[in-house]
């Protein structure tokens, strides 16, 4: 018994290293895709932030 949990937690803490191995591959991939916004290009990223905040407003209005 004692190996079988010894076992399961490397695999867990596998799981968890291949997660933030993804998860950070994804942030490279969005920062290619989308590029990061220049000193000049700040207002665009505004504008699409203010639109992310205000679909989570509603989303959290809608739960409610």
């Amino acid at each position: 018994m004692e190996t079988y949990k010894c076992e399961l937690r490397q695999a867990y803490e596998k799981k968890r290293l291949v997660y933030a191995i993804f998860n950070k591959c994804v942030e490279k991939i969005i920062d290619i895709k989308f590029g990061k916004p220049h000193q000049t290009s700040i207002l665009p990223v505004i504008i699409h932030k203010n639109g992310q905040i205000k679909k989570m407003q509603k989303k959290s209005q809608e739960n409610s």
